[in-house]
């Protein structure tokens, strides 16, 4: 989801994402990353000329990234 404003010289915009439990690392055992929502602020303004200023906020709600390790079932 995202909240996004723009004028002339000015952009900013409020970014959510979350993503479902993913693989990060194939192996013996597997390693998947758990859900982690992420909040992140970008905004710019353009300067006179070719110069321009960039703000940007990531992470805002201090989510922590946590991998857990998955063994294969012996039968």
């Amino acid at each position: 989801v995202d909240l996004s404003y723009e004028t002339d010289r000015a952009t900013a915009g409020l970014y959510f994402n979350v993503f479902g439990r993913r693989l990060s690392r194939v192996g013996i055992p597997d390693v998947y990353e758990d859900p982690s929502p992420q909040l992140d602020l970008v905004a710019s303004y353009r300067l006179p000329g070719d110069a321009s200023l960039k703000f940007t906020a990531r992470n805002l709600l201090g989510s922590r990234q946590q991998e857990v390790y998955s063994f294969p079932e012996s039968t």
